[in-house]
């Protein structure tokens, strides 16, 4: 017996491995076996596997859900790495979730992923708009076509009364990114579109994006959580041989649509008649209004859109990187340039310079294992700090040529102003940099514990300049060295971010096993400066403060400290049971005592009913099926900080009457202890199938949120000296909503693949209850049972046929025609919703050996206003033709539009239509071509000619059409400014 013995220990062998995704990154939990038998074991947290097999063993098996399985012969080797690749066909790939990753199959939350592969086809200079489209719940809205512009982001509507507490939270590797880095301090001249610091973020450097929704996914951010999770991965180090790729673009960009206004002749005709009207004879001396007839060459005609958005934008990108590794070591270290100018005129542009870099450090059979990563970005944009948009669609086309014969700015005797004032002196710099460092360290301490730390640092600093130089100023109102200002703007948010952790995990009972426990502690430091100055004795000193006769500023600071401890508890019951249960407990600096902590948490559940016995057999198209719940609550602290004190502020000598001294201290605040935590519970159900082998799997949910303890600034009246006071309301919002998600395999034969990806978001927002809202300072903005996107207007009930009259009715029944005869209080009576009815995108790819295009179409519904301006027709600024062909114009005539008129004091003026007018909203659809990629990869006998790995040729646009029967120039954001811009770009990638 004992010989036996001591035969099979000699022919026993010792294997080790670690089991990693293509990105680098372990596979905890992956299978691994021996092929035809149920001899094998499972990954540990870190990948790592240890089996002991006989020499009989001849190939293992290495599998893990969400990924295609993969043999290896074993071959006397004792170590045995293996990389497994995504299977996309099957539950999708992993996703990133709070602390941690999951697939498809086995979440129990509402998530939305988008990968690195759908970013880099497209080329944009902010990354959130690379999501526009892409994910159900997900409503983005690009505040304007300049670059460097805002973007609005919700996920599953508007929580909060307060409009600036309505932001999700945003986490850049573990690292909270907050969105109002920029202008802590409101300044007097901010960039045209505003500015977002996701701009400096560079898209190249991002390996995935998750959006989180429900309060499953949510909750173990706790308070942070009540408006949804961004939570952004930058790549990292991939194992194998060191390779170097370069990816080149360029290309140029235009708007593809313009306002439709009035011609030379048909502004000319506009005018007579509006003299005509008002009985004035424009030939006659001293009349005020006429000096576009009378000064201006109105022989001569300028199509101002052409001029001054009508031009070709451009843009550069280069990004080089390097990776590789072996043994446990990986690393991985990029460069990025990135160069975009716009459509106005000039040569001014945004620029971006940025470098990342990660390393990876696991080696097999070692219990240790630490991660560094870092990013950083600087962003150069000299783009105006004014939109000319308004110029191109207002300005008369008789209007002066832009500049004298001898090239100076033309003012033709101060009858205008000169759009290109703006833009010749470059009087708009705004710089920002953008550092993200973060370290995870881990050590298994036991095979089912293990100890992890994460660190990180984020640095955001803006800073911006504004001149007003003599050059760009209308010499008429330049009164010497003090109309010449300079505005000095610097912003600096830092957030350092810990978090411990202990993970364990095992199985127990009749399923797996996995807790997590941890805390986070993160400080948010901000501070600004703002400095004014003037006086300057010429334009070339206005960058030198010391030059300056008067200088003043305006500064702040602000600490924020929050604390919370968490828990996860996940029990797998084989693989068809899951229950998630989420714990935490935050605490928050911006809550006096007594308040600053709060309790949150979630439930999940779900039940994979296909794989129950008998599914396959009585449902054989049916390849996936699962059931998924979650309730919970999560909450918001999102106020400003140390509202809860009475605050004091020094009257500096930002504002000249308070004289060279300032004016000593005055009280910022009101006093309030009281108030606490936001709640937000959220409720979600949803149905998730597979069909036919999983080539079509379709996701719909259903979601329920109320938000309620409104943490809001009430607002005050001036007699009381202050304009709000931080409290909570005893209102509560509710966002319901539907979403489906169809992906499907349409084509797939090997050669060619059509594979499609659909998504509908039907959103419902209202505010269910608000005790004496009548009553309150809200009562003109907001109706129960209506959406807070809602717009109170005045009830236009036509044109008066016999004068050209708009009429409006007052609450009382009454009609009336002049505006000044409406209460804004009271006669608002028509109730119009501005938010968006539904919205979604399609994508359709396909692929023919190594050429790929895919094609992506973002749609949406919503009511949004018609016209954008306040004069009526007749005064000398252009007009859309829709209104100039709508007017009235005789006794009988059925218009839409009031009769023109020249005079400021008329009649008509006083009765124009305006955007608080019911007639001025319509509804409003569209379909937006949003991206075009196509793709060739050149074949392995040209490539192995330049001692290369990979070559690729590519095209992609954005924006290419719109198609809408809107008469704006922007369906989905009808501000009147710069509509995104249509770009194509031409491409090259090579990897060495």
């Amino acid at each position: 017996m004992s010989e036996n013995i001591e035969v099979k220990m000699q022919n026993d062998r010792l294997i080790t491995g670690t089991v990693n995704d293509q990105a680098g990154q372990p596979l905890p939990g992956a299978n691994v076996v021996v092929k035809g038998t149920s001899i094998g074991t499972v990954t540990d947290l870190e990948g790592k596997y240890v089996l002991n097999l006989s020499n009989n063993a001849k190939i293992l098996v290495f599998s893990y859900i969400g990924y295609k399985a993969q043999e290896v012969p074993i071959n006397n080797k004792s170590i045995i790495d293996a990389i497994l690749e995504e299977d996309i066909a099957s539950l999708e790939e992993a996703v990133v979730i709070g602390y941690g990753t999951t697939s498809k199959r086995f979440n129990t939350g509402s998530v939305s992923s988008i990968k690195a592969e759908t970013i880099e086809k497209q080329t944009v200079g902010n990354v959130l708009t690379a999501l526009t489209g892409r994910a159900t719940g997900l409503d983005i809205t690009q505040e304007s076509g300049i670059p460097g512009s805002a973007v609005t982001v919700r996920i599953r509507g508007q929580n909060s009364l307060n409009p600036g507490a309505n932001e999700p939270l945003y986490i850049i590797d573990g690292i909270p990114f907050l969105p109002n880095s920029t202008y802590l301090i409101q300044t007097g001249r901010p960039q045209a579109g505003g500015n977002s610091p996701f701009s400096a973020l560079n898209p190249n450097d991002i390996e995935s994006i998750e959006v989180l929704k429900d309060a499953d996914a949510t909750a173990i951010f706790g308070s942070r959580g009540g408006n949804g999770v961004i939570l952004i991965t930058t790549k990292k180090g991939k194992s194998g041989k060191t390779n170097v790729d370069v990816n080149l673009s360029s290309g140029v960009g235009k708007i593809t649509r313009k306002l439709d206004v009035l011609d030379r002749r048909d502004y000319l005709d506009m005018r007579y008649e509006a003299f005509r009207n008002d009985g004035i004879d424009w030939t006659a001396p001293g009349v005020p209004n006429a000096f576009d007839l009378t000064e201006y060459d109105t022989t001569r005609t300028t199509d101002w859109q052409d001029v001054l958005i009508g031009n070709t934008a451009h843009y550069t990108n280069a990004q080089v990187t390097a990776s590789g590794g072996k043994d446990g070591t990986y690393f991985s270290v990029s460069g990025g340039y990135w160069k975009e100018s716009t459509v106005f005129p000039g040569n001014l542009a945004d620029q971006k310079i940025s470098g990342r870099f990660s390393i990876n450090h696991s080696p097999t059979n070692e219990r240790l294992s630490i991660q560094l990563s870092g990013i950083y970005l600087f962003n150069n944009n000299r783009i105006l700090g004014s939109d000319l948009t308004q110029n191109a669609i207002s300005l008369a086309p008789v209007a002066p040529p832009i500049y004298t014969e001898d090239g100076r700015l033309n003012w033709a005797n101060n009858t205008w102003a000169n759009p290109l004032g703006a833009v010749s002196a470059t009087p708009f710099t705004g710089k920002t940099n953008n550092m993200n460092f973060n370290t995870t360290i881990s050590y298994r301490l036991f095979d089912e514990f293990r100890l992890k730390i994460t660190a990180g640092y984020n640095r955001i600093g803006y800073s911006s300049t504004y001149r007003n130089p003599e050059s760009i100023q209308n010499p008429f109102y330049f009164q010497g060295p003090s109309s010449r200002i300079t505005e000095f703007s610097n912003n600096l948010t830092e957030t350092w971010n810990v978090e411990p952790m202990v993970e364990y995990n095992n199985d127990i009972g009749l399923g797996k096993l996995s807790v997590l426990f941890g805390g986070t502690f993160q400080e948010t430091e901000q501070q600004a400066t703002v400095l004014y100055a003037r006086g300057f004795l010429d334009d070339a000193l206005m960058y030198d403060l010391q030059s300056a006769t008067d200088v003043s500023t305006r500064s702040m600071q602000s600490i924020y400290l929050f604390s919370s401890a968490f828990a996860r508890i996940n029990y797998n019951i084989s693989d068809k049971y899951l229950l998630n249960l989420t714990a935490r407990r935050d605490g928050s600096s911006r809550f006096g005592p007594g308040k600053k902590f709060g309790n949150f948490g979630a439930v999940g559940a779900a039940w994979i009913f296909s794989e129950e016995a008998g599914i396959n057999s009585a449902l054989p198209f049916l390849s996936y099926g699962k059931i998924r719940f979650s309730h919970g609550i999560t909450g918001s602290d999102a106020i400003g900080n140390y509202g809860f004190l009475p605050l004091y502020r020094t009257k500096s000598n930002f504002y000249q009457y308070y004289g060279p001294n300032g004016g000593g201290l005055y009280p910022n605040n009101l006093f309030n202890p009281d108030y606490q935590w936001e709640s937000n519970r959220k409720t979600d159900v949803a149905l998730e199938l597979g069909l036919i082998e999983n080539k079509i799997l379709l996701t719909a949910n259903y979601y329920i949120n109320r938000s309620s303890n409104q943490l809001v600034g009430y607002p005050l009246p001036s007699m009381t000296g202050f304009t709000s006071i931080d409290a909570n309301l005893a209102a509560t919002v509710q966002n319901t909503g539907v979403e489906l998600e169809l992906s499907t395999i349409i084509i797939d034969n090997g050669s060619f693949t059509w594979s499609t990806n659909f998504n509908f978001t039907l959103p419902r927002n209202k505010l269910v209850e608000y005790p004496g809202l009548e009553g309150s300072s809200f009562a003109n903005n907001y109706a129960i049972g209506h959406p807070l996107t809602l717009v109170k207007a005045y009830d236009y009930v036509g044109i008066n046929s016999e004068n050209g009259l708009a009429q409006y009715k007052k609450a009382n029944g009454d009609t009336v025609s002049s505006i000044w005869s409406l209460s804004s209080a009271v006669d608002r009576t028509v109730l119009i919703n501005v938010g968006k009815d539904y919205y979604g995108g399609l994508l359709n790819s396909f692929q023919y050996k190594r050429l790929q295009l895919d094609i992506f179409f973002q749609y949406a519904k919503s009511i949004g206003i018609t016209h954008m301006f306040g004069h009526p027709i007749g005064v000398n600024v252009n007009q859309p033709q829709f209104l100039y062909d709508q007017r009235w114009t005789m006794v009988g005539d059925d218009a839409n539009a009031v009769k023109a008129t020249q005079s400021t004091s008329s009649e008509a003026y006083n009765s124009r239509l305006r955007n608080t007018d019911s007639n001025a909203y319509t509804d409003i659809f569209f379909i937006r071509l949003k991206n075009v990629a196509l793709s060739y990869q050149l074949p392995s006998s040209i490539v192995n000619k330049i001692n290369a790995e990979n070559l690729r040729v590519y095209m992609q646009a954005q924006n290419l059409l719109t198609i809408t029967d809107y008469l704006g120039m922007d369906p989905e954001n009808q501000s009147g400014g710069l509509p995104p811009i249509a770009s194509i770009n031409l491409g090259i990638q090579l990897t060495f």
